[in-house]
């Protein structure tokens, strides 16, 4: 019978546990904080021409969201030509986020007929996300829609956060050997 190992000590475990995980994401920020790794990728619409998206969704273990400016989305023609080309659909893999006062006052997804997103996998059964601070104006408060409730917080981790299940697995095992 093989000897068994010892347990590390439950702070270091929790230490290695963590650089699975991603951070620095509050709730005025549409990322993840304290996600796994492997987690939804929110991929920026004006970096969608470095992926092929016919592998994004075996690539990333989770799935992706192309986040689009309501700016680009309904000023740049462009942006339509791409995301049929791309097979981007506002609600199934792409969303819009508005992050300015003028951006929802002058392309309110309202009275554009849009939904609110709440679902990281596709189809995403929503068009936008929401993350407007307060003016100093009492009549503009605070803006936070979309995956902002305490069982989904955040739509979703920084692309460039991503690892497989597989690579934070064998980086564990690596900083256990270490220690």
């Amino acid at each position: 019978m093989a000897k068994r190992l010892p347990k590390l000590p439950p702070l270091l475990q929790s230490k290695i546990y963590k650089t699975g995980q991603t951070r620095s994401a509050n709730d005025d920020v549409i990322f993840q904080n304290r996600a796994n790794r492997n987690g939804t990728v929110l991929i920026p619409f004006e970096s969608i021409d470095l992926f092929d998206i016919s592998i994004l969704t075996s690539k990333f273990e989770s799935g992706f969201i192309v986040v689009i400016s309501p700016d680009d989305y309904y000023t740049n023609p462009d942006v339509l030509i791409v995301m049929k080309a791309k097979k981007l659909k506002l609600g199934v893999n792409a969303i819009l986020h508005y992050e300015t006062r003028a951006q929802w006052n002058k392309f309110n997804p309202y009275k554009n007929k849009l939904s609110v997103a709440e679902k990281r996998t596709a189809p995403i059964d929503g068009h936008f996300v929401a993350r407007i601070l307060s003016s100093s104006s009492k009549d503009e408060e605070k803006i936070i829609l979309g995956f902002n409730t305490s069982n989904c917080k955040g739509a979703g981790i920084r692309v460039a956060e991503y690892a497989p299940l597989f690579t934070i697995k064998s980086c564990h095992l690596q900083l256990e050997y270490l220690f």
